[in-house]
């Protein structure tokens, strides 16, 4: 039987999540760095409003503000894409991976190596992997480190 591809699901998706990461550190800095830019003209805005008016650069001040503010929106969309793909990839593998545990385990039932009830209760079980699947979103969406603390004695 075919069952040892459990584990190969969850360490297939946590070696995309490597590949992603660096594409998502990129698109974090350009987020980082854009919304510094965008503070950098709010704050000269607010700061130099009286020459602002007094020179008449309302529009160019706008544009500028408009254009950075543009540049955030194409950064998000960006970072929403990789995390779509990411999520979308995550549920094919492991839909993938049922489908395939499921066929293994009907034809073992058919042919007698196991019985209904073990057929169940590894459903069961494949059912349960979806904690699995919810703590690597979890650990995409930037959770931060986890603290397990122990139990006390």
């Amino acid at each position: 039987m075919c069952f040892h591809c459990i584990p190969f699901g969850q360490y297939y998706l946590l070696f995309m999540d490597t590949l992603f990461l660096r594409y998502r550190k990129k698109l974090d800095y350009l987020k980082f760095q854009e919304s510094s830019v965008s503070q950098s003209n709010i704050v000269e805005i607010f700061e130099a409003i009286h020459e602002i008016k007094l020179h008449q650069l309302e529009d160019k001040k706008i544009s500028e503000w408009k254009q950075t503010q543009k540049k955030l929106y194409n950064i998000s969309l960006q970072r929403l894409n990789i995390a779509h793909i990411q999520e979308a990839g995550g549920i094919f593998i492991d839909q993938i991976k049922n489908v395939i545990m499921s066929f293994f385990a009907a034809t073992s039932v058919i042919e007698g190596d196991m019985t209904l009830g073990m057929m169940m209760a590894m459903q069961y079980i494949m059912g349960k992997n979806v904690v699995n699947r919810k703590f690597i979103c979890m650990k995409r969406k930037g959770a931060g480190m986890l603290t397990i603390v122990p139990p006390n004695p």
